[in-house]
C-alpha cells in the first residue's frame, strides 16, 4: 500500500489504472476492518492510550473510521 500511495502523489503517469481500480475495490474494506478490530482491541485490553484515543477522534485525518461503534 505505501508503494501505492507513493506512486499516487509522485508519478501519475507511471500509474497502472487497473492496480489502483482494484487496490480500491479491494483492498480498502479489509484494511478498514483491520483498523477497527485493532481499534477494539486495543482499547478492551487498555494497551491504547485514553487521551490519544481521544485526540483521535477529532483528527480529520480518522475521519473514515465511525468512533461510535467503540
Amino acid at each position: 500500500m505505501s508503494d501505492l500511495a507513493c506512486k499516487l502523489v509522485h508519478d501519475y503517469a507511471g500509474l497502472d489504472s487497473f492496480v489502483v481500480y482494484n487496490t480500491i475495490k479491494n483492498d480498502l474494506d479489509p484494511l478498514k476492518e483491520t483498523f477497527v478490530k485493532n481499534i477494539h482491541e486495543g482499547l478492551v485490553n487498555k494497551s491504547f492510550d485514553e487521551g490519544e484515543f481521544e485526540a483521535a477522534k477529532n483528527a480529520g485525518f480518522y475521519k473514515f473510521i465511525d468512533f461510535n461503534i467503540f
